[in-house]
């Protein structure tokens, strides 16, 4: 049971002991009446689910691009960062992926790719990572990177924290499919 479903089912709980109805006062529930109960409750129920999955309103990443081919992205909170990665490998020509750490028994050793250095004469300021009280923000500029190297940005939900963060590594094209959360 989720945190959420936790706290409604406790509420619901306590608002029951708080103003419990007199004996007296309870009426037999007809057919229609228990009806329209009972779609009430799950109209409720379901409207809650939506709320507490949808994790707020607006993607979990904003993609954008300058006109000087730089590439941000913005972590307003972590999750399945698939439709990101589209946006991206469109936007930054395949250079540039987000990924969300693995435990090692999910992430085969296969599929971790290959961390790369800096070749000698790649700008390491063209990456920058900033944090805000609004969430993490990475700004790339792919121009200038070698053709077999992938930026990868691994989102990130610091303990204690609500908002996602980015932290960054270099891999040799395509990149990995997975990361192992360390």
């Amino acid at each position: 049971m989720t945190r959420f479903r936790q706290a409604l089912l406790d509420e619901l709980r306590s608002r029951v002991v708080a103003d419990p109805v007199p004996v007296a006062a309870k009426r037999r529930l007809t057919p229609p009446r228990l009806a329209f109960g009972g779609a009430l409750v799950a109209a409720a129920v379901s409207t809650a689910t939506v709320l507490a999955t949808s994790g707020g309103a607006g993607p979990a990443y904003a993609i954008s691009t300058d006109k000087d081919g730089t590439v941000a992205v913005a972590v307003n909170r972590v999750d399945d960062p698939g439709e990101a990665n589209r946006e991206l490998a469109a936007a930054g020509e395949g250079k540039v992926k987000i990924l969300r750490p693995s435990a090692p028994e999910d992430c085969p050793v296969a599929d971790r790719g290959t961390v790369m250095a800096l070749p000698p004469g790649t700008n390491r300021a063209a990456v920058k990572i900033s944090m805000s009280d609004k969430g993490s923000e990475a700004r790339v500029q792919t121009r200038g990177f070698p053709d077999d190297m992938v930026v990868v940005l691994v989102a990130l939900l610091p303990p204690g924290s609500d908002r996602g963060a980015f932290d960054l590594a270099f891999y040799k094209a395509p990149g990995p499919k997975c990361v192992v959360a360390t």
